[in-house]
């Protein structure tokens, strides 16, 4: 529901539960983007390998345009796997693209 919980229950589940993260950019409470590094934070202090993390947006059309929203937002950025946009209704081949780039990291 928010990005707040996806960080909890990260940090409950333990290192190597989750095989990858799809991340929301935008979320209540925390956005996606702070979410992801305050994993990538945890992960490192703990010692733990990071977890796949891909960001989501439904408000943009392409990668790029993301991209560029999270630098404006943010002037940074954090070390994810990946980006993309996954608009309603859901284009189940842009899932399926994701996940093949997922597997070639494994």
């Amino acid at each position: 529901t928010n990005g707040r919980e996806a960080l909890q229950k990260y940090k409950e589940k333990g290192p190597g539960y989750y095989d990858f993260i799809l991340m929301d950019v935008q979320m209540p409470e925390m956005d996606g983007f702070t979410a992801g590094k305050e994993i990538r934070a945890w992960e490192q202090r703990n010692g733990w390998s990071q977890t796949h993390l891909y960001f989501v947006s439904g408000e943009y059309y392409n990668e790029d345009e993301v991209l560029a929203s999270l630098k404006r937002s943010q002037g940074r950025s954090v070390d994810m796997t990946g980006v993309f946009s996954l608009r309603k209704p859901i284009d189940i081949q842009i899932v399926r693209n994701v996940l093949q780039k997922y597997k070639k990291h494994c």
